[in-house]
């Protein structure tokens, strides 16, 4: 009964099953497509979780290390502290038990303002420069520094601002303990 059929009826029953083949080459494709990125997503997932318990672990591991060395540096600091108001304190009795001869340029101004550049570096150096007591000491001793270097400030002056040195170093902030 096919073989009766005109030949435009058989392009046409051709035509129809090619396209048919076609679309349902293409559908499986998209849900081959859909199932392999599903795949990869869920794979993706779980190789993020396996890190991130792995990061989690080693981080567990590490943590006395850790404390260990924030505990040194903390003790370190303090102890550099220390050691800067105890110099600003010498500098202070120096001046107050042996004056500067009349006319003459103040070796201890000049000493306590270095001290306070080094301190600056220092806290420069440790990234304790940002902390919020630390900024007030830095804006606040700025203009003592100035005025030491001019040798603008009289004998009593340069005693309170070596103690107000000490004070403001004793204050200075460090980075809390865990």
């Amino acid at each position: 009964m096919l073989t009766h059929l005109p030949l435009i009826q058989k392009f046409w029953d051709r035509g129809v099953d090619i396209g048919v083949g076609v679309i349902t080459s293409v559908v499986v494709g998209i849900i081959g497509l859909c199932f392999w990125r599903v795949k990869l997503w869920l794979d993706l997932r779980a190789d993020e979780r396996k890190q991130r318990q792995q990061h989690r672990i080693a981080a567990e591991l590490d943590e006395p290390g850790r404390k260990a060395q924030q505990r040194e540096r903390h003790r370190r600091l303090t102890q550099q502290l220390k050691e800067f108001a105890i110099q600003a304190e010498i500098i202070g009795k120096r001046k107050k038990d042996r004056p500067d001869p009349p006319n003459a340029p103040s070796l201890t101004n000049e000493a306590l303002a270095q001290l306070w550049e080094t301190y600056l570096e220092w806290l420069k150096s440790n990234d304790l420069d940002h902390l919020e007591g630390n900024l007030t000491t830095i804006t606040v001793m700025t203009q003592a520094s100035k005025m030491l270097r001019g040798g603008d400030l009289p004998k009593e002056g340069v005693i309170q601002g070596a103690e107000d040195m000490a004070g403001l170093i004793r204050k200075t902030k460090l980075p809390p303990l865990p």
